[in-house]
């Protein structure tokens, strides 16, 4: 089961049937796409709803960083009547720390902070993790990791 699906279902799980949780799921895509998404399906949203948007690792691994970074603030400055959690890319354990990949996804994420400071309906949750958090072979969270990022989101969604 993909990481997102499954974060979703943990997520009706723990919050219950007072709140809806919607997953939309599209492997392989990049920000591009997911933002498009988001757009299309957060227009009847409020101040008290949360898009959370998670994403970018695919982009900054094409070396289209900026592109996601673009489409992400275009995103966020047309809903500013919802709350938006956006999940910051973590490093990648099957390559080492210093690899050209690895560099574009620090730099990223401290791009991605800085730009979304001046949107006070912005939260980023930081994903990175411990190496003991991803698979054998690094590039994916386990199931520790899967538990511990949905741990980590606010308590408010």
């Amino acid at each position: 089961m993909s990481f997102a699906k499954w974060k979703a279902s943990e997520l009706i799980r723990n919050l219950g049937s007072a709140f809806e949780v919607i997953g939309h799921m599209r492997p392989g895509s990049g920000m591009k796409v997911v933002t498009e998404l988001a757009n299309q399906e957060i227009t009847t949203l409020t101040k008290k709803d949360m898009v959370v948007v998670w994403g970018g690792a695919n982009d900054i691994a094409r070396n289209e960083a900026n592109n996601a970074l673009i489409h992400i603030i275009n995103s966020v400055k047309s809903r500013k009547h919802t709350n938006v959690l956006l999940v910051s890319v973590p490093t990648r354990f099957d390559l080492i720390l210093t690899s050209c990949v690895n560099k574009e996804v620090i730099k990223y994420n401290r791009k991605l902070l800085k730009w979304m400071k001046q949107y006070e309906y912005v939260k980023i949750n930081d994903s990175e993790l411990q190496r003991k958090y991803f698979t054998r072979r690094g590039a994916h969270m386990n199931l520790a990791g899967k538990e511990l990022t949905v741990s980590t989101l606010p308590p408010n969604i």
